[in-house]
């Protein structure tokens, strides 16, 4: 084995032992934002207000709307986590607020949707958590006969199939956009997450990896999901832009339509 080969080998093998999460299936190469850490510059976002939406359908579509805001107007969501604890799903936004002096610190509001899998749910009562912030939900139809999962519960991460990547633009001020993500978990009994982004230069990268029971048989099926991921474009150049997300693309332009 030749020198050079010998060692990017063994710095592959260092990094992956370093690696805080394990990747069940990851196909494709794109930037992964570095995992969040306590002191890395990460920062909570603030919530200041969160809805359960329960729709009808099968399976029952179940949304959660996050109204928050951004500290800077450079600012984007970067790392969003996502576990269930019982009857509880705690959700955590992070950013990186920027150290741009340029960069003015006035808060940019922004709404972000998150799909919940109640394919795995029992009938019962239910809430969801982000950043502190409450909001209670009633899961009418049992559809699963499994126990509910804590937060101590072995998981194994999978990358997320990605079908489509639309971006919707909005009316107001600053404009809101949003990527709209059409997607499928790899079981039945995953979950969403993991949502991981960050911008380089004209291109955002959004990594989303799915919570799948380690010890729990569940169906081989996919699960459609939806989720809607704000951009913010303030300050930006103009020009042609594209969203990646897991590999599909969605593109549009600075100055929005």
């Amino acid at each position: 084995m030749k020198p050079l080969t010998f060692i990017l080998l063994a710095l592959t093998m260092v990094l992956n032992a370093c690696s805080p999460f394990v990747i069940a299936n990851a196909e494709g190469a794109q930037p992964t934002p570095a995992p969040v850490i306590e002191g890395a510059g990460y920062q909570p976002i603030q919530v200041d207000d969160v809805t359960v939406e329960v729709g009808v359908g099968s399976p029952i579509p179940v949304h959660v709307s996050i109204g928050a805001q951004l500290p800077d107007l450079c600012g984007q969501v970067e790392y969003v986590e996502q576990k269930q604890d019982g009857t509880n799903f705690i959700i955590k936004l992070f950013t990186i607020p920027s150290t741009d002096e340029n960069c003015l610190r006035d808060t940019v509001p922004f709404r972000m949707t998150l799909p919940l899998n109640a394919v795995d749910l029992q009938i019962g009562e239910y809430s969801v958590e982000v950043n502190g912030v409450r909001a209670d939900f009633t899961v009418s139809a049992d559809t699963s006969t499994a126990i509910l999962r804590s937060a101590d519960t072995p998981i194994v991460k999978d990358d997320i199939q990605v079908d489509d990547v639309s971006i919707r633009v909005g009316v107001g001020s600053p404009i809101p956009v949003h990527a709209v993500v059409s997607a499928n978990l790899p079981k039945a009994c995953a979950q969403l997450g993991e949502v991981r982004m960050h911008r380089d230069g004209k291109a955002f990268f959004v990594r989303l990896i799915a919570d799948v029971p380690a010890q729990t048989a569940c169906a081989e099926d996919s699960l459609p999901i939806r989720l809607e991921v704000p951009l913010n474009l303030i300050n930006l150049p103009d020009g042609t832009y594209e969203v990646n997300v897991n590999g599909a693309i969605g593109t549009f332009e600075i100055p929005v339509q």
